[in-house]
Formats: structure tokens, C-alpha cells, sequence
């Protein structure tokens, strides 16, 4: 089996001096960085947007919980979703600069900050639906307690 790149026309046959193994994904990996760095200044306005909404809520509704442990605690409720933003924009600078040098210490590094952005983002989906289920799970509870004061028609019948 050769080292075909896959953007190569279908009658590339190369030299065995010509491209070396994985260079052919250095021009994939260079147009992966500023998309993982878009998309960690994305996570990182979802994280600025949910701690927002979190204060707002618990401003309006709750005067009694607007002491400091409330807000500590609403932002470590949410620092996942910051080191999820932070583990992706790790892993695009370090791997610009491993393509910029050619280091192969460097690009390990963006690799393992890749491994931990995707160990952390499958907890937070845990969490997310973990979450879910006990809301849905409230919900059915609080709709199966409720006794509706007006006649149901499929009972009466």
C-alpha cells in the first residue's frame, strides 16, 4: 500500500522520496486550526451566554441567593463547558505551531489537548443527559399528580 494523499488525481503513483508518510496531512491539519479556534471562541460565548442568563434568573427570581456562593457556584457549574473552550483553542495553537516548526513534541501535546476536549465533552453530554432525565423524570411526576377540577371526556364516556 502506498502513501496516496486523497486529493492526489487517480493516476499518482509517487516516488518513494516524494512524499513522505503524513506530510500529505499537514495541508489538512494547517486548515483545522482557525476552525477549531472559531470554534472555541464559540463555546467560550455559549459559556459567556449561559453564566448570563444563570445570573439573570437568579437576580430576578431569587433575591435571597444573590450572595457570592451563588455566583461561585453557577460558574462552577459551568466550568466544563470553559475547559472544553480551553482545550480547543490549545489544540489549534499548538498545532499551528508544531506545523510552523515542524516539532513533533508540539504536536503531541496539541493531540493530547484534542484527547481531553474529547473526554470532556462526552462527560458534559453525560451531565446534559443526566440532567434531562431528572427534568423529564419532574416533569411526569408534578403532570401524574396533577388532578385537572374540570371532567375529562374520554373518562366520562
Amino acid at each position: 500500500m502506498t502513501n496516496t494523499p486523497l486529493d492526489a488525481p487517480t493516476d499518482f503513483t509517487p516516488a518513494d522520496d516524494e512524499r513522505p508518510a503524513g506530510q500529505w496531512m499537514e495541508g489538512y491539519w494547517a486548515e483545522t486550526v482557525p476552525w477549531a479556534k472559531r470554534f472555541a471562541f464559540a463555546i467560550w460565548a455559549y459559556y459567556g451566554w449561559m453564566i448570563y442568563q444563570q445570573f439573570e434568573i437568579y437576580s430576578s427570581d431569587m433575591v435571597v441567593y444573590q450572595g457570592a456562593l451563588m455566583h461561585i457556584g453557577i460558574l462552577l457549574l459551568y466550568s466544563p463547558i470553559l475547559l472544553l473552550g480551553y482545550f480547543c483553542f490549545r489544540f489549534a495553537q499548538d498545532l499551528e505551531r508544531a506545523l510552523a516548526g515542524q516539532d513533533q513534541l508540539l504536536l503531541e501535546k496539541a493531540f493530547r489537548h484534542l484527547h481531553r476536549f474529547l473526554v470532556l465533552s462526552l462527560v458534559v453530554a453525560a451531565l446534559w443527559l443526566w440532567s434531562a432525565a431528572i427534568g423529564w423524570y419532574n416533569t411526569f411526576q408534578i403532570m401524574s399528580e396533577y388532578n385537572t377540577p374540570y371532567e375529562n371526556p374520554l373518562q366520562s364516556e
